[in-house]
């Protein structure tokens, strides 16, 4: 028995499967989840450690040949390529293709073990190595805080908040800051005191770090107690910076000055800045969004625009959230193009067939278009498939290839 004869035979279970097919189509069309681009996984991996004074040569011979092997202990990488500089080694690992997703995060987490593993064997003076694997990752939906007579702390200040409060909605699985000044101290000495105190910009900067630097004092074991000891004097306030000793040159080192009598100190912005956000000529700071992959890009949107809605409900009066890029309003677009799309080719095909094949196959052949693209959605639900511009175009151009298989097979 072929499949038309049982088609024809079997009436109630034809009528059941086409029933299926639709309501599936249409719940795989609600639920599946929606983005603008299809996901990528890129399978570059960047290691980066900084290793100051360090010539290229000696960055070479002593940290990245060093990452290189450890990296290439892993069978899935392709190959590993390194650019040593002035004082920093940058180790590129690249897997192979074929892999999907899920199992690369595990290399990677892989690799960063194995880089782990070796920092024990770096050089002293060489810091921590960096593993950059996340770099892939796109900001769907760009915020801009602004507010017109607020300092830029205040601002800095308001846009942690929301960003703690953006990162518990569902779906979201980071929310980054752009655009925002850092803040630092600066201790400013003229040059004219430098040279008739002999002091040198190396010499300031290895005693203030030293006076701040976390070490380990030691501890004495008491009874079944061991108290730790720790060694206090490190920097709570600015004028905790003033009152570093310095030697004397005058004295011969026997003399020592506190840094504040010669020294400029203050609490500031860094100049220039390396970012710079304006909103409609407002200076401002940029709130990043980036969704899960596997979540429904319109339905992440929406959360997000209810929390931020409940947010400004307690916004202090001047503060402005606004959209800058919002990626749900693309993926809505792309969508709703796909259903005219759709409904526009249902419409000529039936139209077609109706003038030409009379109206009994135009009827026929319209509505199995209708079916399979019901079938396909659900299958894409099923198999985790996300709607967004290639999917939605294949399913386009696929529609002119099933007419043709609809009008041989109604001939």
């Amino acid at each position: 028995m072929n499949i038309a004869e049982y088609a024809i035979e079997k009436k109630v279970v034809m009528y059941i499967m086409i029933l299926v097919l639709l309501v599936g189509g249409l719940i795989g069309f609600n639920k599946s989840g929606r983005l603008e681009d299809p996901e990528f996984t890129i399978r570059e991996v960047k290691v980066i450690t900084f290793y100051p004074g360090a010539t290229p040569a000696e960055v070479e011979e002593e940290v990245s040949d060093l990452i290189e092997s450890a990296a290439q202990k892993i069978p899935q990488v392709e190959w590993v390529e390194s650019e040593s500089s002035n004082g920093k080694s940058e180790v590129t690992v690249t897997f192979f293709q074929g892999i999907d997703s899920e199992s690369y995060r595990q290399l990677f987490d892989e690799l960063r073990r194995k880089i782990t593993d070796v920092q024990y064997r770096l050089p002293p003076g060489a810091q921590t190595s960096l593993v950059n694997d996340d770099f892939g990752d796109v900001f769907g939906i760009f915020y801009a805080v602004t507010g017109e007579g607020f300092t830029d702390k205040e601002l800095y200040d308001f846009s942690e908040d929301l960003q703690k409060k953006l990162l518990l909605v569902s779906g979201v699985s980071k929310v980054e800051l752009w655009g925002f000044p850092k803040e630092v101290i600066y201790v400013e000495i003229p040059r004219s005191t430098m040279v008739d105190m002999k002091l040198s910009q190396d010499l300031l900067i290895s005693i203030i770090q030293d006076q701040n630097l976390v070490v380990e004092a030691g501890d004495v074991v008491v009874g079944d107690e061991r108290p730790i000891f720790r060694v206090t004097g490190d920097f709570d306030s600015v004028e905790a910076i003033g009152s570093i000793r310095i030697p004397s040159p005058d004295s011969g080192g026997t003399t020592q000055i506190y840094l504040s009598d010669i020294a400029e100190i203050y609490r500031d912005y860094e100049e220039p800045r390396t970012r710079l956000l304006r909103f409609n000529g407002r200076p401002g700071i940029g709130v990043a969004v980036s969704a899960i992959t596997t979540e429904n890009v319109v339905d992440v949107g929406t959360r997000l625009n209810d929390a931020i809605y409940e947010i400004l409900e307690s916004t202090p009066i001047g503060i402005e959230i606004e959209a800058i890029y919002n990626q749900p309003d693309a993926v809505n677009a792309s969508v709703n193009n796909f259903v005219l799309s759709l409904f526009q080719s249902v419409a000529i095909v039936v139209g077609l067939l109706v003038i030409f094949m009379g109206v009994q196959s135009g009827v026929i052949i319209g509505f199995m278009l209708m079916l399979i693209i019901a079938g396909t959605l659900l299958f894409m639900f099923v198999f985790d498939i996300t709607l967004q511009r290639i999917s939605l175009g294949a399913l386009i151009i696929a529609m002119g290839m099933l007419v043709d298989n609809s009008i041989v097979i109604t001939d």
